[in-house]
């Protein structure tokens, strides 16, 4: 008995170019002031780990100041979207 396969050659994976999108935030813990450096202009919104907004707001490129001191300690994450795309990072509240 015999067993032939038949495989498909394999078409690529789409590069998806991030070049000019950029975002770094610091510090990472932070006691609750964020520095964001933005790239580009930027929808960005935090939520903590069950999804509740937080802060939503657009950003002007370049580095912004966040006042995060009255949200309580733990996980959240940044979403931020910039020429139709999204980019999420992980920041810690730490006091």
């Amino acid at each position: 008995m015999s067993v032939t396969q038949v495989v498909d050659p394999c078409t690529g994976i789409e590069f998806i170019s991030t070049v000019g999108n950029k975002i770094d935030i610091y510090p990472n813990p932070s006691d609750g002031q964020l520095i964001l450096k933005l790239s580009q202009d930027a929808q960005a919104m935090i939520v903590d780990v069950f999804s509740k907004v937080v802060y939503d707001n657009f950003l002007n490129a370049g580095s912004v100041s966040l006042n995060m001191v009255g949200i309580e300690n733990g996980v959240y994450f940044i979403k931020a979207t910039m020429s139709g795309r999204a980019f999420v990072k992980k920041i810690v509240i730490r006091k």
